[in-house]
């Protein structure tokens, strides 16, 4: 009798360790998500501009270091200069910029149309307008460009997420109340 309460109590460990590293994984996944979809929603709220190309622009910024903050902070200034946040906008001034001779006169250029990110956002006009269209269409084959759907499907799975861990608290303190 001892020997398959010793059995049975290993296979339950077992058990237990394969179902928490299975949930660490899942977790994972699901959070990177979830957080992704709010980075991807929030830049395109502060910019005006759709989820893809929020999601666009967040991939190429990630592929050339520059941090997402620098990226929005760089387009609320030029969007009040009327150049638009997207990848065309950007290929624009791209174009723009090349045209330009010194390395002085680029910096000015960068420093009048993105503020103080100018020197981070020179990445994007440095390339050339195809180079960032590959890295856009990069972006959609690897499934990193979220739809207004998707975006919303993560808000959703948030809530319920969260209210469920509201209930659980509930749950836990009227427990402790009695």
């Amino acid at each position: 009798v001892v020997g398959s309460w010793t059995e049975l109590s290993s296979a339950m460990n077992v058990g237990m360790q394969v179902f928490s590293a299975g949930k660490r994984v899942f977790d994972e996944i699901i959070g990177s998500t979830i957080e992704y979809g709010k980075q991807v929603d929030d830049l395109s709220r502060a910019l005006g501009t759709s989820t893809e190309e929020a999601s666009k622009l967040i991939q190429i910024s990630d592929d050339l270091r520059i941090d997402v903050g620098a990226l929005q902070t760089a387009f609320r200034i030029a969007l009040k200069q009327g150049v638009l946040p997207n990848i065309e906008g950007l290929k624009g001034l791209a174009t723009e910029y090349q045209n330009l001779k010194t390395p002085q006169e680029k910096a000015a250029f960068a420093l009048e149309k993105f503020g103080r990110a100018g020197l981070q956002m020179q990445k994007f006009l440095e390339l050339a307008p195809e180079q960032i269209d590959a890295m856009a269409k990069s972006a959609e084959r690897a499934g990193l460009v979220m739809s207004r759907e998707g975006v919303e499907a993560t808000k959703r799975y948030y809530l319920a997420i969260d209210q469920m861990g509201d209930q659980l608290n509930g749950l836990k303190i009227n427990i402790g109340l009695k």
